[in-house]
């Protein structure tokens, strides 16, 4: 870009236009922090389209669509597991959290929100390879469809956490969507790495992991707080915003 030749993007009609969780989330997912990188409106909306909508969004309205019209928003107890159906997605989510921390750790922020999208990715997959549409069709097949979308619904609580530095305002409305108030960063962050299988989902959300054995909600939240990219990263994406800040997110 240059002032010169006349073609300086506006960011503020970029965000006007897009939004500025969409804005942000491509800057970070595309150029490497702190690097140069080749810029487009094409580029923008492209990613725009099949991250944010196509997986992501396709993910979330349809999670929540099937868990209203097969249980009515709050999902049995009786629940059917299947390792070999749900052993790849469980692995993923599980190692998830560690690998977001190893990249954000070196700045790395894109291969932090490919870690997320990989799973995103792998979830809507494991929609196709299940089929909760045929097994609601068999009433001795409920159980089975109730851990599909328990783990479906987990998924999408653990990626929302851990996009919330980069879309505050998305996440606040997954997680809305999903029956739950959005969750302080503390809370968010420590629970990122809770088993599938220790949280139980209804209409008004899963019971915090202290409730479910999982330990204190707390415990090592504070020192992830600490961490000197979180500060960075406040400092560079939150300035207009103190509700959105990762110094008050505490």
């Amino acid at each position: 870009m240059s002032k010169s030749k006349g073609n300086v993007v506006d960011p503020y009609l970029l965000a006007e236009r897009y939004g500025t969780d969409a804005l942000r989330f491509f800057l970070l997912r595309t150029f490497p922090f702190g690097s140069d990188g080749n810029f487009s409106n094409e580029a923008l909306i492209g990613c725009i389209n099949t991250d944010l909508a196509n997986d992501l969004g396709n993910l979330v309205s349809r999670t929540v669509a099937m868990t209203y019209k097969y249980f009515g928003g709050r999902l049995p107890a009786a629940q059917e597991g299947r390792e070999e159906q749900d052993g790849d997605l469980l692995a993923m989510v599980g190692s998830l959290r560690g690998q977001y921390e190893e990249q954000m750790e070196k700045y790395a922020f894109q291969n932090a929100l490919a870690q997320i999208f990989a799973v995103v990715s792998r979830a809507n997959k494991y929609i196709d390879e299940n089929e909760p549409w045929r097994l609601a069709k068999d009433e001795t097949q409920k159980p089975r469809l109730a851990r599909v979308l328990y783990n479906l619904l987990e998924t999408i609580r653990v990626c929302a956490g851990l996009l919330r530095p980069f879309m505050p305002a998305t996440t606040d409305e997954i997680m809305k969507r999903l029956g739950g108030a959005p969750p302080r960063t503390g809370r968010a962050w420590a629970s990122g790495g809770v088993c599938l299988q220790r949280l139980r989902w209804n209409r008004a959300g899963p019971l915090p992991p202290d409730r479910c054995g999982a330990g204190a909600p707390g415990a090592g939240a504070a020192t992830a707080l600490r961490r000197p990219w979180r500060r960075t990263l406040c400092r560079s994406l939150c300035r207009k915003s103190p509700l959105t800040c990762l110094r008050r997110w505490r």
